[in-house]
């Protein structure tokens, strides 16, 4: 009989630790309960009966009532015992308010050393403010010996958690290669995550890089680096600069410096359009005139368009529509109106890329033999549209040709592509003007301190 003695109590056992955790747990919810509801001091009674059996939320939740006050008096002190008992079983925010005590001295002498403990063990148990204040202070060395590389695993760690304070730093760090190598493709994909985390000033920063990333471009358009160029006005598009996207369009459709792409142009003109470009809305016309991914949407767009500037008497919208009234992909081929088009080019507006394809056309109108082709047009229609097509694409760019948009930016910014300087040196000024530039996103009644180089 003895033998089953031992078995039976530990059955016993395990049977009473189930039911005491459901209890605590029972009067922790009873607890939080009551808190919601308003009555501090019955929650209080009920947490602290479930802090004491144990349950770590319970103590943490403990530890807060008597840091705030809430149905006791306040205790910084009681606060701890209650935090430092939820630590012991790894509670992520009780590690970080840890952290925070002793980071800011609260009811403690400050200790930055233990604060950062404190915190990389709250950042180790998943508290992302936890991860991004000790990725800061070992980044910025504030009271702590540096660890660039750390410090930035952290701020990542705490931004792909959704931190915004952590994704705003990041766009910064990458903006200006603080610790690491300037990457603005980074640095604005950062802010746009602050900024959809609804970070006051994220969408200022990162339409301010996107802005300097265009002039940048254009810069590099301007030494004849087309590529590079193009790279940048693409990044600056991505990220809400529109002029950019006109910038973009244009380097594709003339074709100057990058290989001509009409419709990779079509489609960055279609994005500037829609933000009411006038300048890009102009393009947008003529490239569909040709490419391949033109839609319905885009040749009506051009039909339209085109039209408006005809009638106001631009001899190159009036050419362009010649071209719309003798090719298949708008219709049926109409000569009557393409002539009369290019009649108000040539003679009325002394357009002269219009007079050949004029009298091209005129000249198809008069008896004589007629051959078909493949496209149910006559070859000398067929030649007319060529005519056409060559001398629109002469003239495709209207009065855009050879101009660069910034909007409405005035100067060039002095920011430079990605590269592989970094600082290294870090001085209390440095720390300060950091600080002064996070608060000024974070706070709208905060301003950026006169000469700060970080804002």
């Amino acid at each position: 009989m003895f033998r089953f003695l031992t078995p039976v109590l530990v059955c016993l056992s395990l049977f009473s630790a189930a039911a005491n955790a459901q209890s605590v747990q029972t009067l922790f919810e009873r607890g939080m309960e009551a808190g919601n509801a308003g009555d501090y001091t019955r929650a209080f009674e009920l947490v602290r009966q479930a802090a004491e059996g144990g349950h770590a939320p319970a103590q943490y939740t403990l530890g807060s009532m008597y840091s705030f006050g809430q149905g006791v008096e306040p205790s910084k002190g009681e606060a701890m015992i209650w935090f430092e008992r939820a630590a012991s079983q790894d509670h992520p925010l009780a590690l970080y308010n840890l952290g925070l005590y002793y980071d800011l001295g609260i009811g403690v002498a400050q200790d930055r050393t233990r604060a950062l403990e404190w915190y990389r063990r709250g950042a180790a148990a998943g508290e992302p403010q936890a991860a991004y204040n000790a990725g800061h202070m070992m980044l910025t060395a504030e009271g702590v010996a540096r660890d660039t590389a750390e410090g930035l695993r952290l701020i990542e760690q705490s931004a792909d958690a959704g931190t915004a304070d952590a994704e705003v730093s990041l766009g910064y760090i990458f903006e200006v290669g603080y610790g690491v190598s300037k990457d603005p493709a980074k640095a604005l994909d950062y802010y746009a995550r602050a900024e959809r985390n609804n970070l006051g000033g994220a969408g200022d920063k990162r339409l301010a890089l996107a802005s300097s990333v265009l002039e940048e471009g254009i810069a590099l358009e301007l030494d004849g680096h087309g590529a590079d160029a193009l790279r940048l006005q693409d990044l600056a598009c991505r990220y809400g600069q529109f002029y950019a996207c006109y910038n973009a369009g244009r380097l594709r459709f003339q074709g100057r410096l990058v290989p001509r792409d009409v419709d990779g142009a079509l489609e960055s003109l279609r994005v500037a359009c829609g933000r009411l470009l006038d300048v890009a809305c102009r393009m947008s016309a003529v490239a569909a005139l040709s490419a391949a991914d033109a839609t319905p949407a885009d040749r009506e767009h051009s039909s339209f368009y085109l039209g408006q500037l005809c009638q106001a008497r631009d001899p190159r919208a009036c050419h362009n529509l010649a071209v719309i009234s003798m090719s298949p992909a708008f219709g049926t081929p109409d000569p009557d109106a393409a002539m009369k088009l290019l009649a108000r080019s040539c003679i009325e507006l002394d357009f002269f890329v219009s007079c050949e394809p004029y009298y091209a056309i005129y000249n198809s109108s008069l008896p004589q033999p007629s051959a078909g082709s493949a496209s149910g047009m006559s070859i000398l229609e067929e030649g007319v549209l060529a005519i056409l097509s060559v001398a629109a694409r002469g003239v495709s760019a209207l009065s855009a040709t050879g101009s660069y948009s910034s909007g409405a930016y005035g100067g060039y910014s002095a920011f430079s592509p990605p590269s592989t300087t970094t600082y290294t040196a870090y001085s209390p000024a440095d720390k300060a003007n950091f600080s002064n530039f996070m608060d000024s996103v974070r706070y709208p009644t905060v301003q950026c301190r006169p000469g700060n180089p970080y804002c």
